[in-house]
């Protein structure tokens, strides 16, 4: 919208400012009354003249006033409607951003599950290996145990055949297979205090702890997922298994 120029229209009365005044100091007029009166009318035509301009003027101002607060609506309400998109790309932004997080957590998800999965085959190695350990100490010492009871025997039928040469033989090495059965027996103790330690899958210790770690984890990664593409095949299967976790338990409640 332009703002229109008001256009003043010409007055009918002569400009005063070109009105000749007498020269009253080389010839006064003969009747000095009429010519104030003529100078009071020209003084009034001046005061009209100047009250016209100003009027005029103010129309002119307001006029303009009022065009330039048209303007300035139409201009807010052009600029409102041209931020309006500006406000829904903020939105879209907010949700992009949003569902970037949540792949971002879900990926730190998958990493952490990866890594406690990775702890959890190397606690079901090492829980494997001292199992075998155990079985084999426990083959060791059992024949130990069954050497020392043949050298019990020899000692006896050496002492009482009065053979000290076999007796002091067959003692030596009885305490040599003690020392052997003593150390075994410590080797045993080490591995079943680590075999301990480290539990079974179903039960208690390192293991247990870290497969819950990478279930928990997966789960976790795996919810997300399904919220984020919930026409994916794993999210279906499980809003399935909760609509009928959901029917049997309420079949349960009726059956009480």
């Amino acid at each position: 919208m332009r703002i229109r120029r008001t256009q003043t229209s010409p007055s009918a009365e002569p400009d005063p400012a070109e009105a000749t005044e007498p020269d009253t100091a080389s010839s006064p007029p003969d009747d000095l009354a009429a010519a104030a009166a003529g100078l009071r009318e020209q003084a009034d035509q001046h005061r009209a003249r100047a009250a016209e301009i100003r009027a005029t003027a103010d129309r002119a101002l307001a006029e303009a006033r009022t065009q330039a607060a048209a303007l300035i609506a139409d201009a807010e309400r052009e600029h409102q409607a041209a931020r309006r998109p500006a406000a829904d790309a903020d939105r879209e932004a907010e949700r992009l951003t949003e569902r970037a997080q949540f792949l971002e957590h879900a990926a730190a998800l998958g990493e952490r599950a990866a890594d406690a999965g990775e702890r959890a085959d190397r606690l079901q190695a090492e829980h494997d290996s001292l199992t075998a350990d155990l079985a084999a100490i426990d083959a060791t010492l059992a024949g130990h145990e069954h050497t020392r009871t043949e050298i019990a025997a020899q000692i006896t039928a050496a002492a009482d055949a009065g053979d000290l040469d076999a007796l002091v033989t067959l003692r030596g090495r009885r305490s040599a297979l003690d020392d052997i059965v003593t150390a075994a027996q410590a080797r045993r103790a080490r591995a079943a205090a680590r075999l301990d330690a480290l539990g079974e899958p179903d039960g208690r210790g390192e293991l247990r702890h870290a497969l819950d770690a990478e279930r928990e984890f997966a789960a976790e990664q795996r919810a997300i997922l399904n919220r984020l593409f919930p026409d994916r095949p794993e999210a279906i299967l499980d809003d399935a298994i909760t609509t009928l976790r959901v029917q049997a338990a309420a079949v349960a409640r009726q059956q009480q």
